[in-house]
Parts: C-alpha cells; sequence; structure tokens
C-alpha cells in the first residue's frame, strides 16, 4: 500500500486531495469536480479495468471529463494496479472491484 500512497500523492492529490475526497487544490479551477474515492457506494460500482483505463487514458479516453489526465504513459502497469489498490482502500466503506463499467 505504500507504493500507492506514494503514486497518489504525486499524482493524483492535486485533483483528488489528500484523502481522496475530490477537494485538492487545483479542484477548485475546474468546471468539473474530481472523483470522491472516499465514497464507498460509487467507487463499488467501479470495476478495476475501469479504474485501470481511466488512470492509463485519461477521463477523455473513457468518455468522462477531459481534465482527468492520462498517466499511462507515465505509470508502468504495477504501479497502476498499486494506485488501483491505494484508492480502494480509501473508499468507506470499502467496496471491492467487481463492479460495473
Amino acid at each position: 500500500m505504500t507504493e500507492g500512497r506514494k503514486l497518489y500523492a504525486a499524482y493524483c492529490t492535486g485533483c483528488h486531495g489528500e484523502n481522496g475526497k475530490g477537494d485538492g487544490v487545483a479542484a477548485r479551477a475546474l468546471p468539473v469536480k474530481p472523483a470522491d474515492h472516499t465514497d464507498g457506494k460509487t467507487m463499488g460500482v467501479l470495476s478495476d479495468a475501469y479504474l485501470r483505463s481511466i488512470i492509463e487514458k485519461g477521463g477523455a479516453g473513457v468518455g468522462r471529463s477531459s481534465f482527468m489526465p492520462s498517466w499511462g504513459g507515465q505509470l508502468r502497469p504495477d504501479e497502476i494496479g498499486a494506485l488501483i489498490a491505494y484508492i480502494r482502500s480509501l473508499a468507506r466503506p470499502t467496496q471491492g472491484s467487481g463492479g460495473k463499467q
């Protein structure tokens, strides 16, 4: 989980916030609020494959906000996996990866 936490701090907190609530410093300037990774109900319906896709391709790559950047060029597959595991740990109540999308 440590690697995922470090990656989240480096790549995600600017928009999603330190605690994953979608309240990072850059979020104020965005026309679309970043996802709240602490919302177990919302995160529970998103599959790991979908999270991997949005991290790799960015929001526009999956029909979502173009303000979510693509990180596939910067992150290795194992790093994205660690990031997904960390994002899952933020959701309250913690949800699994059997969701939709």
